[in-house]
């Protein structure tokens, strides 16, 4: 082969492997978002941030599951972790410390075992146990009942019964004593104590 030749050669495979270079463009933040695994930490999500994480970690799995149609609720209002920062009051537990709840507004006309098969892949996703009392799909009353978590120290249920018309599914996060649980259990009551005074004009203490 002559020298000339050798050179062409070598120009186009260094053509062809800038070619494949170039098709394989870099992941965007979104294809990485949605390639990402939702894990709970089982012995995590204690402080105030972290259960709002974990409620970011819910809502993304049960989408990625069960459909982008699938509202996630915190309290009347469409979740955000601006709006739980702003004004939630975590829940107190039974016993002692406070968790954080959302719930997810699923059409009622699913088909019942793909939402079964669905809610534990969300729970699989998440890194929750499976809880024994499962219908194990859909039961002999026309109904489902899916829960996970409660060895992790979670909740996260999916059920219809038979005679009704809609789907009831939420997630909350484990009970914590943490400082940060308090204090903004302490910031909202005392926001909500405020609101009420202001509009019943009743003097403050």
């Amino acid at each position: 082969m002559s020298r000339y030749r050798r050179l062409l050669t070598v120009a186009a495979a260094l053509s062809l492997v800038v070619g494949c270079a170039a098709d394989q463009a870099e992941p965007t933040e979104e294809d990485s978002m949605q390639a990402q695994h939702h894990t709970m930490d089982p012995e995590g999500g204690l402080t105030f941030d972290e259960q709002i994480q974990e409620l970011e970690a819910a809502t993304a799995a049960v989408q990625k599951h069960m459909g982008d149609d699938v509202v996630a609720r915190f309290g009347t209002d469409t979740f955000s972790p601006a709006a739980v920062k702003e004004r939630a009051l975590p829940q107190v537990c039974e016993g002692s410390g406070y968790h954080l709840q959302i719930s997810f507004d699923i059409a009622a006309d699913r088909d019942l075992q793909e939402l079964y098969d669905q809610a534990a892949a969300v729970a699989a996703e998440l890194g929750l146990s499976e809880n024994s009392n499962n219908s194990d799909g859909v039961n002999e009353r026309g109904g489902i009942f899916y829960g996970a978590g409660r060895a992790e120290g979670r909740i996260f249920v999916v059920t219809k019964r038979g005679h009704q018309d809609r789907v009831d599914a939420s997630f909350h996060t484990r009970c914590s004593d943490d400082p940060s649980m308090e204090e903004q259990y302490q910031q909202s009551s005392e926001r909500g104590r405020d609101q009420i005074q202001d509009e019943y004009g009743i003097p403050g203490q």
